[in-house]
């Protein structure tokens, strides 16, 4: 895209945040996103099809950039190893969030915050996904958490833990990230009965 479709995309997901402070997704229709961006019906339609392709690319942009920044691609983190332990790559998450140019607080703690919720679930199947993956072959599980010692489906551990991480991050910034990265991964791993090294 070029300078000009990059800030009307902008200007699209602004408004779209500035409306879900006032109403619910699922009420907010495109003339009202067409309205608060003070842009034209085809300008809107020339880059998505339809209000939920731009839910979609909005959350594709917010986190794809969240997850795309690995802590060994990143200098203002030091990790251990590769890709650091299970503590570092969820603290490196919940930095990113925190930081973020968007305003994912906003967004998360809307009203249609578990629209948002669910796609960041998504994203954190692949972590966890490795993660339990990397126990299984290295065998570090803690004792009694792999999957194979309880005939745990895999992919619902999975999930599980995806869905506990991300309620995990509405607490977080709900409480107004009161505390660390750091202090919060460390939370959710001792709830979670996980190993943070791997």
């Amino acid at each position: 895209m070029d300078r000009r479709q990059i800030k009307t995309r902008a200007a699209i997901f602004d408004a779209l945040t500035n409306l879900l402070a006032k109403k619910r997704f699922t009420n907010i229709t495109v003339q009202d996103i067409i309205d608060e961006a003070n842009i034209g019906r085809s300008t809107f339609y020339s880059h998505f099809e339809t209000k939920d392709d731009m839910l979609k690319a909005m959350c594709d942009e917010i986190f794809g950039h969240i997850f795309s920044q690995h802590p060994e691609m990143c200098g203002t983190y030091i990790s251990h190893g590769n890709m650091g332990s299970l503590g570092d790559r969820l603290a490196h998450i919940l930095h990113h969030i925190r930081d973020s140019k968007y305003r994912v607080n906003d967004i998360i703690s809307c009203e249609s915050g578990e629209i948002f919720l669910s796609f960041f679930k998504e994203y954190m199947k692949d972590i966890f996904g490795t993660v339990l993956s990397d126990d299984s072959r290295n065998g570090t599980a803690d004792e009694g958490r792999s999957a194979d010692s309880f005939e745990i489906p895999r992919a619902y551990l999975t999930d599980f833990y995806a869905s506990a991480f991300a309620e995990t991050v509405r607490w977080w910034l709900s409480s107004g990230t009161d505390f660390t990265p750091e202090q919060t991964a460390s939370f959710f791993i001792a709830a979670a009965g996980l190993s943070s090294k791997e």
